[in-house]
């Protein structure tokens, strides 16, 4: 029965050593990278980006112009100025009308709320439950 425990106790030893191994290793031999995906640099770990070179024979003018602008300030700056309506300095109102014209509750226009509003009366809620 002791021999039993001494190996069940040696058993749970060499489990822990191994999966200590197995989290703190250095994944740098090539070995270990080469069984990962080909990148010996590291395996797991993210590499640093490198730039890519991009074909550019098949693109137009156009499209090697913006690529060039791209290139030089880092983003695009090519979207179309934004045009102010009719000299106003602010937006311009879709409704033409004054604020004053605008009902200022929903059930003023809508009468599907103006149906769910009457629950919030509680002498319209009683006479519901008699």
């Amino acid at each position: 029965m002791s021999s039993q425990r001494l190996w069940l106790a040696v058993g749970g030893v060499a489990s822990a050593a191994a999966l200590l191994y197995y989290l703190l290793r250095d994944d740098d031999g090539e070995e270990t990278g080469q069984r990962r995906g080909g990148s010996s640099s590291g395996g797991d770990r993210p590499s640093t980006q490198r730039a890519e070179r991009l074909d550019t024979d098949d693109l137009d003018e156009e499209e090697r112009k913006a690529l060039a602008e791209v290139s030089k300030k880092g983003y695009y700056h090519g979207r179309p100025k934004s045009k102010a309506g009719a000299g106003s300095e602010g937006p311009v109102s879709i409704g033409g009308g004054s604020t004053a014209e605008q009902p200022r509750r929903r059930a003023d226009f809508d009468d599907f709320q103006k149906k769910w509003d009457r629950f919030d009366d509680d002498k319209f809620v009683r006479e519901l439950e008699k």
